[in-house]
Order: C-alpha cells, then sequence, then structure tokens
C-alpha cells in the first residue's frame, strides 16, 4: 500500500512526502484483534520534509455487529 502525505514544514514552506509503507491486522479473538501501520519516505523522495516516519498501533473491540472501540497508539 503507497501513501502520498502534504506536510507543512515548520519554515512555513509547502513540503511533500511521497511514502510506502503497509496497514495489518491480526484477529486474536472473534471480537479482539491487534492492527498496525508503519510507513517511510526518504529525503530522496520528499521535499522540504527529512525522512518522514509515520507508524501507529492499536487494540480494535468489536462489541456488535458494526459498533467498534478503538484504542490507538501513534508515532509520527
Amino acid at each position: 500500500m503507497e501513501k502520498c502525505s502534504i506536510s507543512l514544514p515548520k519554515n512555513a514552506d509547502d513540503g511533500f512526502a511521497v511514502a510506502v509503507g503497509r496497514k495489518l491486522e491480526w484477529p486474536l479473538t472473534e471480537k479482539f484483534s491487534l492492527y498496525g501501520s508503519g510507513y517511510y519516505s526518504p529525503d530522496s523522495l520528499s521535499g522540504g520534509v527529512n525522512d518522514y516516519r509515520e507508524a501507529e498501533g492499536g487494540v480494535r473491540w468489536r462489541m456488535t455487529g458494526s459498533s467498534q472501540m478503538v484504542c490507538i497508539w501513534e508515532l509520527v
């Protein structure tokens, strides 16, 4: 899965990063699962952004049919 992110650096110039990564989900039981994602863009695929990195993980609890509660840990 590829991701294109637009970011505004501190010096107020527009910046961009073309990041590659993946989202994954691991079922633990019928109602609980772990999930995570990670994306990275080296300097050569970005402009005005140095070494773009993004990571997220959490636990998903499906309470009923379409209802769910999600706990998220994020590192950007």
